[in-house]
């Protein structure tokens, strides 16, 4: 899959002050329940006690797995003490081959609990931002449709007319 076409789609955010560019998606696409689903498989926890049993680390997997289409490393300098982490996260990246096992060992084996979390706030980041609306009917009060014999439910006023019935 072409990552440049992916980062199209994507947003992108930096992560240890700009030496890592994580891109994900900003929507739930098929790709997510995919790996959602391969996650309740692969380690054996089921939907319902997925958020009282999995860990941080298996959650940020499938949501990498699901939303993450493309992460840069840039040169990092042999003193800095979080290279070994920020090259980390390119080795897990670099290594990920569409099988799920080979995946979730190159992550459990690159990615420390702090990159983990790192990760989980460029998911944050990366979300679609929902417009702001502005409309007649929701700067203005709700109705109550029990007691005002114009409004109805949906905000439209309902008609004067007499029905064929009245």
């Amino acid at each position: 899959m072409d990552n440049q076409k992916l980062r199209a789609i994507a947003n992108s955010h930096q992560l240890y002050d700009g030496a890592v560019t994580v891109w994900m998606l900003p929507i739930t696409t098929l790709r997510l329940s995919l790996a959602i689903n391969k996650a309740y498989e692969f380690f054996g926890i089921s939907a319902e006690k997925w958020a009282t049993t999995a860990s941080d680390a298996q959650t940020m997997f499938y949501l990498a797995e699901g939303h993450m289409v493309d992460l840069e490393v840039q040169n990092v300098a042999d003193d800095n003490p979080l290279t070994h982490e920020i090259n980390g996260l390119g080795n897990y990246w670099d290594n990920r081959n569409g099988d799920f096992g080979n995946n979730w060992e190159w992550f459990i084996s690159c990615v420390t609990d702090a990159g983990v979390y790192q990760l989980y706030e460029a998911y944050k980041e990366t979300r679609r931002v929902m417009p702001k609306i502005e409309s007649e009917i929701l700067q203005g009060d709700v109705p109550d449709i029990a007691t005002d014999p114009l409004e109805t439910g949906s905000g439209r006023k309902r008609s004067k007319k007499k029905s064929a019935t009245t």
